[in-house]
C-alpha cells in the first residue's frame, strides 16, 4: 500500500512533534499526547485505516529518528528545502519497508 498524500503529510507533522504512534488491538495509539492539536487529532480520525495500515507495517524501530536523519542530510547536503526534504525523506523510510 502507498500512502496517500495528506497521510503522508500527516505523518511528516506527527514526526516532527516527536509523536509516537502504536496500535493497540484495533486502536491506533500515540504520545505524547500533549503535542497533539485538535487538527492533527481529526486528521487521524479522518485516516485512521490508512494509518493502521500504514504502521502496522512499519517495524518496531524509531522510524521518527530516521526520518528526521534522512531529512536533515537531504536539506543540508542536497541543500532541499526542508519540507521538499521531509517529503523525500518519509517516501523513502515507507518504499524501504515497502509500505
Amino acid at each position: 500500500m502507498t500512502a496517500s498524500a495528506p497521510v503522508l503529510d500527516l505523518l511528516i507533522a506527527l514526526a516532527n512533534r516527536g509523536v509516537e504512534l502504536v496500535i493497540k488491538g484495533d486502536r491506533l495509539r500515540f504520545r505524547p499526547k500533549e503535542a497533539i492539536t485538535t487538527e492533527l487529532l481529526e486528521l487521524m480520525r479522518q485516516h485512521k485505516a490508512e494509518l493502521l495500515v500504514i504502521v502496522s507495517q512499519l517495524p518496531a524501530t524509531d522510524w521518527q529518528t530516521d526520518f528526521n536523519e534522512r531529512a536533515a542530510i537531504m536539506e543540508h547536503d542536497g541543500q532541499l528545502p526542508r519540507e521538499q526534504a521531509e517529503f523525500l525523506a518519509m517516501m523513502g523510510i515507507l518504499k524501504q519497508r515497502k509500505v
